[in-house]
């Protein structure tokens, strides 16, 4: 268990040193004469918003798929907790230990819950 978790870190860092490489050797907008895209209060490296937990849901989460389908869902905690049960019985998401499984539901409920849905439409 520690040694899988060990390698999904790993793939994980690896994973975001390409994304950040990709970045560095682009060229910036500047110089092909456009404007820079405007930063937002997310992480531009994979849109998560900051808040406790963040690290156990890169962990486990984008292993499988990209953060695009996490920012597009809002949910109450129940709902998440079911949506986390369904992909462990139908998409083979392996045990997560208790630990981690409330860490992953308390990021999710605090950035991607029902009311957030609520504070992020009024920041449109």
């Amino acid at each position: 268990m520690l040694r899988e978790r060990a390698l999904r870190a790993w793939v994980v860092v690896i994973a975001l040193l390409a994304v950040v490489a990709t970045a560095l050797s682009s060229t910036p907008a500047a110089q092909r004469g456009q404007e820079p895209p405007e930063s937002t209060t997310e992480d531009l490296l994979e849109g998560l918003r900051p808040a406790k937990g963040r690290a156990v849901v890169l962990q486990n989460c984008v292993l499988c798929h990209s953060t695009a389908i996490i920012l597009s869902s809002y949910m109450s905690r129940n709902r998440w907790d079911e949506v986390i049960t369904w992909m462990q019985n139908e998409h083979d998401l392996w045990p997560l230990e208790a630990g981690d499984r409330a860490l992953i539901l308390d990021y999710l409920e605090t950035t991607q819950g029902e009311s957030a849905f609520d504070d992020d439409q009024l920041n449109l």
